[in-house]
C-alpha cells in the first residue's frame, strides 16, 4: 500500500472512531437508558469480563490482558482496570450512576491514589444529560458537552468544546432520527456556524448500524462504511470504502452457553491480524 494512502486510511479510521464516540455518547436518550451490558450485547448476569488480545504478527503464543471490567448486579460498570504492555495495571476507572442507570461520575486513577481524570454529568428531572464535563488531572476543564432534546426525549443538538490554554475549540452537532428513534442524520458545524460535514446512517430493526456515510460540506461523498451483524448483535463484517480506501474486516466468534462471545478473530483484507479473548464470570 502506498504511504500516502496508508496515512489517509489511518486518519479516516481515527476520524470514524472519534465521531462514533461523539454520536453514540450523545444519541437518543430515554428515561430508561440501556445498561452497560446491554450496550455491548452481553447476556446473563455478568459479574466481570477480562479482555485479552493476541496479535498474530507478534509471534507471541501467550495472550496479553488489556482490561478487567467489573459490573454490578444491574449490569453497569463499577470499575475497570487497564493494563500496560508489561501486564501491570496502569490505571483504574470508577463509576457512579443515578437510579435509572445514567453515569453521573467517572474517575480515573493512576497508582491507585493519583487522580488522572474525571467526568461529571448533570441530568434534568427526566434523567436526560444536560451537561458533561471532563476534567484534567489539575482540575481544569478538558472537554465540555452540552445537550438539547425534543419533546420525544431525543438528543437533537450537542455543543462540543475542547478547552486549550490558548482558547476553546468549539463545534456544534445537530441530529435527526427515524420513526423508531434511531439516528439517521448528524451534521457538524464549525465555530462560525458553517457546515463542516454531514453523516447519514441506516439501522436494522434492532438498532444495529448497517450503513454509515460521510459527506463533505459541498455534498460530495467522502467515504462510507457498511456493516453486517449476527443474530446476537455482534458485528461480523465491516467494509470501509471511498476514494482510495477499500478496507474490509471480517469477525468470527466462539460463544459460551449464554451466547456471549469468548473469542473474536479479526481478519483484515483476508489476513488474520489479531484475536480478542474474553474471560467472563457470572453472578451465581
Amino acid at each position: 500500500m502506498p504511504t500516502n494512502i496508508k496515512k489517509m486510511k489511518i486518519l479516516k479510521l481515527i476520524v470514524v472512531v472519534s465521531l462514533s464516540f461523539l454520536i453514540t455518547s450523545c444519541n437518543a436518550q430515554r428515561s430508561n437508558p440501556k445498561t452497560d451490558l446491554e450496550k455491548i450485547n452481553a447476556f446473563g448476569k455478568v459479574k466481570s469480563i477480562k479482555g485479552f488480545i493476541h496479535r498474530t504478527d507478534e509471534n507471541v503464543s501467550s495472550k496479553k490482558i488489556q482490561m478487567h471490567i467489573m459490573y454490578d448486579k444491574k449490569g453497569n460498570k463499577k470499575e475497570i482496570h487497564w493494563y500496560d504492555n508489561a501486564q501491570n495495571i496502569s490505571s483504574k476507572d470508577f463509576y457512579k450512576y443515578d437510579r435509572i442507570n445514567n453515569i453521573i461520575l467517572m474517575e480515573r486513577y493512576e497508582l491507585d491514589t493519583i487522580l488522572k481524570m474525571k467526568s461529571i454529568t448533570k441530568l434534568n428531572s427526566q434523567g436526560y444529560e444536560l451537561e458533561k464535563i471532563i476534567y484534567r488531572q489539575d482540575g481544569s476543564k478538558l472537554k465540555t458537552y452540552n445537550f438539547k432534546y425534543n419533546d420525544n426525549g431525543y438528543n437533537t443538538e450537542m455543543v462540543y468544546i475542547i478547552h486549550y490554554a490558548s482558547g476553546d475549540d468549539y463545534s456544534k452537532w445537530k441530529y435527526e432520527y427515524d420513526s423508531n428513534g434511531y439516528l439517521i442524520i448528524a451534521k457538524r458545524f464549525n465555530k462560525d456556524g458553517s457546515l463542516d460535514f454531514k453523516q447519514t446512517s441506516k439501522n436494522d430493526k434492532n438498532g444495529n448500524e448497517l450503513e454509515w456515510i460521510r459527506y463533505e460540506n459541498d455534498g460530495t461523498l467522502d467515504f462510507r462504511i457498511d456493516r453486517e451483524f449476527d443474530k446476537y448483535g455482534n458485528e461480523i463484517k465491516y467494509h470501509m470504502h471511498g476514494g482510495s480506501i477499500d478496507d474490509k474486516d471480517i469477525y468470527k466468534y466462539t460463544f459460551d452457553s449464554k451466547n456471549n462471545w469468548l473469542e473474536k478473530q479479526h481478519f483484515n483484507n483476508g489476513k488474520k491480524i489479531k484475536v480478542e479473548i474474553r474471560e467472563i464470570i457470572y453472578y451465581k
